[in-house]
């Protein structure tokens, strides 16, 4: 009995670390509208690169919250972003798409202009906070003074 507990911990590790192997070199796409790549995995850091969405990326290693990653095809587009704005779907599109970006990115979390429409006539709903909320252009500066006054931890 305890040569068959020894067989499963030891091919539990091996899967553990054959998932660690195989995500890197996976591919990954951005899902969202203006993918910042950063020199180190922190908020604060230094911008590298900004990546549009669907963008394909290579993942080169994972820290945390934080993914570091190439883009597909080009080695010298390497940085960390965060894991949260990365999808495993292919984002797809075709010539004669005339949505934006931003509409794409929300669209691909299952938002569309016609669903808001539809909850404007149906439920009355405003989106008029929303859309002002949506154009307030808040700085880098300002939200990186705004993280060390709150005492926030990079990239929470």
């Amino acid at each position: 009995m305890k040569k068959i507990t020894k067989i499963y911990v030891c091919l539990f590790f091996m899967l553990c670390a054959a998932q660690t192997v195989f995500a890197k070199g996976a591919l990954k796409y951005v899902s969202v509208s203006n993918g910042v790549l950063r020199e180190k995995a922190a908020a604060s850091s230094k911008k590298a690169f900004v990546l549009e969405y669907g963008t394909a990326v290579e993942v080169v290693s994972e820290k945390d919250k934080w993914t570091l990653v190439q883009v597909d095809g080009d080695a010298s587009k390497k940085g960390w972003i965060p894991s949260n704005q990365l999808s495993k779907k292919k984002v797809s599109a075709s010539k004669n798409v005339t949505a934006n970006a931003k509409e794409i990115a929300l669209a691909g979390k299952g938002f569309s202009k016609n669903l808001e429409e539809n909850l404007v006539k149906t439920l009355k709903f405003d989106y008029s906070k929303v859309d002002a909320v949506e154009k307030i252009n808040i700085t880098e500066a300002e939200i990186l003074a705004f993280m060390k006054e709150g005492k926030l931890a990079q990239g929470e």
